[in-house]
């Protein structure tokens, strides 16, 4: 209930698309799965498309592309919340109980880094059902090995690999995996395997395809990962850690706890069987798709770019790798629910307190601290956005911001008063939590100790001396019990309450996202007011401007999307085009000497409409 709740509260933003190409591109591509029409193709860098084959009958119920958005913002909700179901399955396999497994569920899917996608009609959310949905197939598989089991495990690992491009990591993973049936089932595992990798270099396949048939341009999504291999030691150094910060932050540590546990599992399951089961496809599944991201933002222009106001999301992004590491974080949850021993805190302890240190230490002081920040990029550290040095622009994404309007340092230690004190505060919350952690397990495996031990052994006179040591023990053991699950169960609430308070927190930065890069365009306003007062008109966009860098795409995408008709068109020829109303450049009068009449207040992205001779322009001069 707490999750759908943060979740509606951050769909209920979403007035229109803020993305032009993450959201709007997969809305334009659910136009062509239709079967209603896609007029013109996308410009970007491409998606697959799993996302626009589920959002696709939406298109069915209304042609408004205003309602559809907000049909796809609901149904994104619904998958969010749906989630829960599958996630409580697998963290039974951890060895909860159904009533743990669902609260510790719910607790994941209530952290920020899930809740404010909620906010956007993006891949994510189907992204994370698939993925805990193949980890429950994978623990069903390795449960009970049977080719129907195998048949399901394959299918959702291509379809998977049909709805992100850095999910073709999965695929490998679980090939090898099924490969490792070998020793219980020969045959199943060889045509299991192939299958699945049939099934998904299919789908990955198919996904290129579809982007090289509606896109502008070449497909171009990830193609990065190679070259960044080779942008040096330092970089990518400095961007394992700025992610590995943001994951750890965004969870309190708890992914840390999840990873030592998973490791100590996997390890369990090679010392008891000589066995790799659904525990170690958990963790190289996570493990991997984190490190692909990493890669992925793994270059020096991200980290220190030379011009404009640069990017803090480039140093410690998180949306590629948030899908994966929830699994993480589920496990780390059941951890602690079932009860830490000294041997997992230690090494949680360490490995948090080592990566807090080095990222605060040495990737802190010199980051573009003062950067943009795109909400759905970095979720999780957004309750912590009202300690960064200065407010976010309102300036909207394609009118880039300039370093003379902030004041910029090449290098400034975080303390918890200056300029760089966001780092600080963000890393305090879970060294606040670690602390707290630490003193619970103390006192369960403190009290636990004593109880087996029998320190708790009434006189010999109040009863028999045969049944003193047991009745001592059972009673040292029940105490234990309760004191854990009371633990437990307090540590549940309190991290209900910090997820409904870091949501809270969040909502101003994407509300003021939507304000700045979302809102329906005045010159579609415009478009649509002439069309309800004169008849349809034609409409040519003119390719060949390009008010500002990035603009033309973006421009391209929010028109075609808000504009879904046949009657409007490209063109890289305005001078000899047949439309009736032109959208380019604000000085295409000058610079071309036609007779053309601008409408007034219609300037979007740079773009301003015009009228073009004709008969039309009489038809439309109280507009000018």
């Amino acid at each position: 209930m707490t999750s759908a709740i943060l979740q509606i509260s951050f769909a209920l933003t979403a007035k229109t698309p803020s993305f032009p190409f993450d959201e709007l591109t997969l809305l334009q591509y659910s136009k062509y799965f239709s079967g209603t029409g896609m007029n013109l193709p996308v410009s970007g860098p491409g998606y697959f498309p799993g996302w626009a084959i589920v959002m696709a009958p939406l298109w069915w119920i209304t042609s408004d592309p205003l309602t559809m958005y907000h049909y796809a913002i609901g149904l994104g909700v619904l998958i969010g919340v749906a989630t829960i179901w599958p996630l409580s399955h697998v963290i039974e396999r951890l060895k909860l109980r159904r009533p743990q497994a669902i609260a510790v569920a719910g607790i994941v899917m209530c952290m920020p880094s899930r809740v404010v996608q909620a906010g956007y009609a993006m891949s994510e959310k189907l992204l994370c059902l698939l993925i805990v949905c193949t980890a429950l197939a994978a623990y069903r598989l390795w449960e009970e090995t049977t080719y129907r089991r195998a048949a399901m495990f394959g299918m959702l690992v291509s379809l998977t690999v049909l709805t992100h491009a850095r999910a073709i990591v999965v695929l490998p993973i679980s090939v090898v995996w099924l490969l490792i049936f070998f020793r219980r089932d020969r045959r199943l595992a060889i045509i299991s395997s192939c299958a699945t990798a049939l099934l998904g270099a299919s789908a990955f396949a198919l996904s290129i395809e579809v982007n090289q048939h509606l896109l502008q341009f070449q497909f171009t999504q990830g193609y990065s990962v190679a070259g960044n291999l080779f942008s040096g030691a330092s970089i990518i150094l400095r961007t394992f850690l700025g992610q590995s910060w943001y994951q750890i932050v965004s969870s309190l540590g708890i992914v840390v706890v999840g990873l030592v546990a998973m490791v100590r599992w996997v390890a369990s399951d090679w010392r008891s069987n000589k066995q790799i089961g659904a525990h170690a496809w958990m963790l190289t599944v996570s493990v991997g798709a984190f490190m692909l991201s990493v890669l992925a933002w793994s270059n020096s222009d991200g980290l220190f770019p030379q011009t404009g106001r640069g990017r803090l999301d480039a140093a410690i992004y998180g949306r590629y790798g948030d899908p994966f590491t929830m699994l993480l974080v589920a496990a780390g949850l059941a951890a602690i629910v079932r009860g830490l021993r000294y041997a997992p805190l230690i090494w949680s302890l360490c490995v948090n307190g080592a990566i807090l240190a080095a990222t605060v230490l040495w990737v802190a002081p010199n980051a573009n601290t003062w950067g943009i920040v795109t909400p759905a990029h970095i979720p999780g550290i957004l309750p912590w956005a009202s300690s960064l040095p200065y407010p976010q622009s309102l300036e909207p994404g394609w009118l880039p911001s300039v370093y003379q309007k902030y004041g910029t340092w090449s290098w400034m230690m975080p303390s918890w008063t200056n300029r760089n004190r966001f780092w600080l505060h963000a890393s305090s919350a879970t060294l606040v939590f670690l602390i707290l952690l630490c003193i619970a397990v103390i006192c369960v495996n403190r009290l636990r100790r004593h109880a087996q031990s029998g320190s708790d052994v009434p006189s010999r006179s109040s009863v028999p001396e045969a049944s003193n040591p047991l009745e001592a023990q059972s009673k040292g053991l029940s105490r234990s019990r309760l004191l854990h699950s009371a633990m437990a169960k307090t540590l549940c609430v309190m991290l209900i309450l910090a997820c409904c308070a870091g949501s809270y927190a969040a909502i101003p930065m994407v509300r003021n996202f939507q304000l700045k890069d979302g809102g329906k365009p005045s010159v579609v306003q415009s478009i649509q007011d002439i069309d309800r007062r004169y008849g349809t008109m034609s409409v040519a966009f003119d390719t060949s401007c390009t008010p500002h860098r990035g603009s033309k795409g973006w421009a391209m995408n929010a028109f075609s999307f808000w504009l879904q008709s046949d009657d409007f068109s490209l063109t890289s020829h305005p001078r000899r085009t047949k439309a009736q109303l032109l959208i380019s450049c604000s000085d295409f009068k000058e610079t071309t000497h036609m007779d053309v009449k601008a409408v007034s207040g219609a300037n979007s992205i740079g773009y301003q409409l015009w009228v073009l001779p004709g008969d039309q322009q009489s038809l439309l001069s109280e507009l000018e």
